[in-house]
């Protein structure tokens, strides 16, 4: 597949009220959200990069060399709310409005994946690409780290009105296709696809949004269900193992012993973090490989680690972020401003 010639799509659209009381956390994900560029751009040479997001942060990022477009996105607002969003991101089904725009070949990518691998294409051969897939039932149902998806499908099943039953009349559940990146040159029929997913979640939003984990459902399980309807599964391409998961992070098991970071977390909490366990994050991410750290993002190491990688690459724009949104418990400069181990 040519990356050269698509538009690169991120979308980043904050929870209204936790951007206003939970800056810690969720102004990370623009540390993320630039690091990500910056991995994209050492490696490949997009035809442009685009971002979806808040006037806010249209105007913070406004002439600094990261997007060649920023695009306020409005749509869905009226739909995406109070969402019991589960093991999922609350306002991820966002990036399903942001399809809705795209007019030439693109790929859409997560603000937490890094692309370091400048081969990751190039055994791409169909048009349409997702990031894996993800195996749903099996005879081992119960047992499966995805079945989540199976029981939101049950849930929403007994909850939307009978008449929008139709929608899932030829819903296949076998499989879900992960939407950390996607896209491809047959962009008018993955168009068509999440313009499905977003009807049906526009039609029944109101019995949708109390169920947990039902972004995920929409973006990853129905969406790919309608898209096999027009296209076989043979013909769909998927980075699979290209992307290292969360759990193939160094000393992964001592990471997530840590708590989460949360807008209580103490300035200083983190002055005396393992900084070799730092390191060995940042070493990783640098490496020449794909990464996805998903839910891994909101450990403190992890945080740490982009923070001050993107430290390295652009202090300018680390700088004007904290100037705005102020310096927080992971802001931890490994070069000796803290005093860490």
């Amino acid at each position: 597949m040519n990356i050269n010639d698509k538009e690169i799509v991120y979308t980043y659209i904050p929870p209204k009220q936790d951007w206003i009381d939970n800056k810690p956390t969720y102004s990370f994900e623009l540390y993320s959200l630039l690091y990500s560029v910056e991995s994209l751009k050492r490696n490949f040479t997009p035809n442009k990069i685009s971002l979806y997001t808040t006037e806010e942060i249209c105007n913070l990022f406004s002439n600094e060399g990261y997007f060649d477009k920023l695009v306020v996105l409005e749509k869905g607002q009226e739909y995406i709310s109070n969402q019991n969003g589960g093991y999922n991101h609350p306002n991820m089904l966002y990036k399903m409005f942001t399809v809705e725009d795209m007019s030439q070949p693109f790929l859409h990518l997560d603000n937490d994946l890094f692309l370091n691998n400048p081969h990751t294409f190039d055994d791409v051969h169909n048009d349409i690409l997702f990031a894996y897939e993800e195996n749903v039932i099996n005879h081992q149902l119960n047992d499966q780290f995805y079945n989540f998806y199976f029981t939101t499908y049950n849930q929403i099943v007994r909850n939307i009105p009978e008449d929008s039953l139709s929608s899932l009349k030829r819903f296949n559940p076998m499989s879900a296709f992960n939407c950390c990146v996607f896209g491809g040159d047959n962009y008018e029929l993955i168009k068509k696809s999440f313009n499905r997913s977003n009807q049906f979640f526009k039609e029944n939003y109101e019995h949708l949004n109390p169920i947990p984990n039902m972004p995920g459902f929409i973006e990853q399980y129905l969406q790919s269900s309608y898209l096999l309807e027009e296209k076989s599964f043979y013909y769909i391409s998927f980075l699979g193992d290209l992307i290292k998961q969360p759990t193939d992070l160094p000393r992964f098991n001592e990471v997530v012993e840590m708590d989460k970071m949360d807008k209580y977390t103490p300035f200083d909490a983190y002055k005396n973090i393992d900084k070799g366990l730092v390191k060995d994050i940042m070493g990783y991410l640098e490496s020449p490989i794909n990464t996805h750290l998903s839910f891994i993002r909101w450990y403190p190491p992890c945080m740490i680690a982009v923070y001050n990688l993107l430290k390295g690459m652009n202090s300018k724009i680390i700088n004007k972020i904290e100037n705005i949104y102020g310096k927080h418990a992971w802001c931890v400069d490994l070069e000796g401003k803290v005093n860490l181990i």
